[in-house]
């Protein structure tokens, strides 16, 4: 079932990624925003996949021996990543204080891992990773800190994100407790999903895509000219993204994000 567990990942890691990133704090939060779950993605949204995914690897074009080199620098975040979940404080069942802590220790893996990437990385990777990433973001990379910093955002916009970002994570809720629940073969006995469950996971899609859209089109409204400007810039040339959530992309490959992106401008 392939097809079917592709985009169940995609949706799922859609909604962690943009639920992460845009729980930090107006003017706070990781370098890289990013989200993990058990030694999965984490610390670093498209920072962490540098590591194990080929269709990152190429777009950057990383050498061989950058490959080795940033497979070294991320063994111990690795660890410390793992450490983290495997001790729980974590799931819907989780405290508020629980859930802080657990944010807080995400950003500073978020932080290390950037550190450790663009340690091996030179400028014009430096460059382009940081445009994908902020695309696999999405609006939350509004959220971000360092994304706040470039954009020059007033206190006033901040507090308009963090508004839009609650009543998304609201909406987003809501939404997934009518995500599909499937499985099992297709008709004839074949991989692929039947007719029915094709268009339940369609339906679900869109409507997922249209409130990040409604969210993000929220958002740009409230910038300046100057700042559309550099967001445009930030963003870079557009990456298609869902490519992060193929298999055959290297270990690693599912996407925070898992929607299909629109050009970011």
């Amino acid at each position: 079932m392939k097809f079917i567990l592709r985009l169940v990942l995609s949706l799922s890691f859609a909604a962690a990624v943009a639920g992460s990133a845009l729980a930090q704090r107006p003017g706070g939060g990781g370098a890289g925003g990013g989200f993990g779950m058990g030694g999965g993605f984490g610390g670093g949204s498209a920072y962490r996949l540098v590591a194990t995914n080929k269709v990152l690897q190429d777009e950057l074009k990383v050498t061989d021996e950058q490959k080795k080199k940033v497979e070294e620098a991320m063994k111990p975040i690795t660890e410390k990543q793992r450490e983290l979940f495997s001790g729980g404080g974590f799931g819907q069942n989780a405290t508020d204080e629980q859930r802080k802590e657990m944010r807080e220790k995400m950003e500073k893996i978020s932080e290390e891992t950037k550190k450790a990437v663009e340690g091996v990385l030179d400028d014009k990777q430096k460059t382009r990773l940081s445009e994908i990433n902020v695309q696999v973001l999405g609006f939350g990379a509004f959220s971000n800190k360092d994304v706040q910093e470039k954009l020059k955002l007033t206190d006033a916009q901040k507090e308009k994100v963090k508004t839009v970002a609650e009543t998304y994570q609201k909406d987003s809720a809501e939404l997934r407790k009518d995500m599909p629940r499937v499985g099992g073969r297709g008709q004839g006995g074949n991989n692929q999903p039947s007719e029915e469950d094709a268009k339940k996971l369609a339906d679900y899609r869109k409507k997922a895509d249209a409130l990040k859209s409604e969210a993000e089109d929220k958002v740009k409204a409230e910038l300046t000219a100057d700042q559309k400007t550099t967001w445009k810039t930030l963003v870079g040339e557009k990456f298609d993204t869902t490519k992060l959530t193929q298999f055959g992309g290297g270990q690693g490959g599912q996407r925070p994000g898992g929607n299909r992106q629109r050009p970011n401008n």
